[in-house]
């Protein structure tokens, strides 16, 4: 462990790449530039995406439901060619 702590201190006391000074201030810029981006979206526009995509998910929920739980068979003890009835009539 002591080894890993004299490492992690050399690295620490290591002169910092050039490149690396100025970088929070560079990626603070380019966050703040993409929000300006985004917020440049006409409101027309959100709208229409918005509006597409519930139409798109509302015939798409459409097309895969298939039949309806009314014209669903059930099974219950009563149908004549069940094993179960078949047997419950033998003596």
């Amino acid at each position: 462990m002591d080894d890993l702590d004299e490492l992690l201190g050399a690295m620490a006391r290591r002169i910092d790449h050039p490149r690396l000074s100025g970088m929070e201030t560079r990626l603070i810029a380019q966050i703040a530039g993409s929000r300006r981006d985004r917020a440049d979206l006409p409101l027309g526009a959100a709208l229409a995406t918005v509006t597409a995509a519930l139409g798109i998910g509302l015939m798409s929920g459409q097309a895969v439901a298939g039949p309806s739980p009314a014209a669903a068979i059930t099974l219950d003890a009563g149908i004549a060619l069940a094993p179960s009835t078949r047997l419950a009539a033998l003596p």
